[in-house]
């Protein structure tokens, strides 16, 4: 009895303090385990179920796609160790060859330049040059262009014509005329009326035409001086060779065509046409009235007329060096011709 009053002595304390332990925790912990094991319970039986499917389903997954997984690992594994050196080298090449680059441009030039105006740069590559045009005597329009050509060809077809309608010689009696009388007097009588042809030509073109032309009374002097000396070349070659000299004075008409760089620039004609460009009356007559028709600019003005003397001198001094001897000749060739 002793002893289980001393034992009641001594435990006591510790006994009644579980006690309160207890009673604490039944009051303020014991409904929120209580609302624990509840939710356990419900997920126990709510959710178990679909869980342990899932896990399940999750499991045949795996076993399904672990073959093919291992064989990409697989894969892999070679591609590291048989590819992957090779693309490292390439890696590296193309490294080195961006510092190559970097170092030799200027990167940000490049993208600079590559942010432009695409429009701008795509007209700029379209019309890398703009021209500016400064005109020096300029022609209005193509007709007064072929203007100069066509009036000298009018005035040497005029000569042409001339030749054909009026006889270069005369019939007087012998001795009173001697043979540079003759070419001498005749010529007068063809000048005056070729003078008057280049006269209406280029009236003609001034007021009838309308030709633009820049300076009209040159237009007609020039015109009537290359009227006097095509009527000189045309005159002495008949005066001289008779009706052979009509076909010389055609022939060179045809050649004069072509060959004087009248409509076209002489650049673009066969090689036997620039060949025989500087010898031809033609050419410097129609540069002469192209000076009058677009602008006149002196220093081509004079050379035209110094070589279009030329000419008229050369066909004067073979008429007076000819006529004498092939007066002697031609008219009996002739007659022998017609007896034929």
């Amino acid at each position: 009895m002793a002893d289980a009053t001393t034992f009641i002595d001594t435990k006591l304390d510790t006994v009644i303090s579980g006690i309160n332990t207890a009673a604490v925790f039944y009051k303020s912990e014991y409904p929120d385990v209580k609302a624990k094991i509840h939710k356990a319970g419900d997920f126990v039986r709510n959710d178990l179920l679909s869980l342990e499917s899932e896990i399940n389903n999750a499991a045949k997954l795996i076993q399904q796609k672990f073959p093919e997984f291992a064989k990409a690992v697989q894969t892999a594994a070679n591609l590291s160790r048989m590819e992957l050196p090779q693309f490292e080298q390439a890696i590296n090449k193309a490294a080195s060859r961006i510092n190559e680059f970097d170092q030799n441009y200027d990167m940000q030039q490049i993208i600079a330049f590559l942010r432009n105006d695409v429009k701008k740069e795509s007209d700029f590559i379209a019309h890398p040059i703009q021209l500016k045009e400064t005109k020096y005597y300029p022609i209005p329009n193509y007709g007064s262009a072929s203007a100069p050509f066509y009036t000298a060809l009018c005035l040497w077809v005029g000569a042409l014509l001339l030749i054909s309608l009026l006889r270069v010689d005369v019939e007087v009696p012998r001795g009173i005329f001697n043979h540079y009388h003759v070419y001498f007097g005749r010529l007068l009588t063809f000048l005056s009326i070729g003078l008057a042809q280049a006269l209406v030509v280029t009236l003609g073109n001034i007021f009838l035409l309308g030709v633009s032309i820049a300076s009209p009374v040159y237009h007609v002097l020039f015109s009537m001086f290359i009227s006097v000396v095509f009527m000189i070349i045309v005159y002495t070659l008949v005066s001289l060779f008779n009706n052979v000299g009509k076909g010389m004075a055609i022939i060179l008409l045809v050649l004069q065509i072509s060959g004087a760089g009248g409509n076209f620039p002489i650049q673009v004609s066969p090689p036997f046409f620039q060949a025989i460009y500087p010898f031809l009356p033609f050419t410097y007559a129609v540069g002469l009235i192209r000076e009058s028709v677009g602008g006149i600019y002196w220093q081509n003005a004079t050379h035209d007329m110094l070589m279009l003397t030329m000419f008229g001198i050369l066909f004067i001094l073979l008429g007076i060096l000819l006529k004498k001897p092939l007066d002697k000749i031609i008219p009996a060739l002739s007659a022998k011709a017609k007896k034929k």
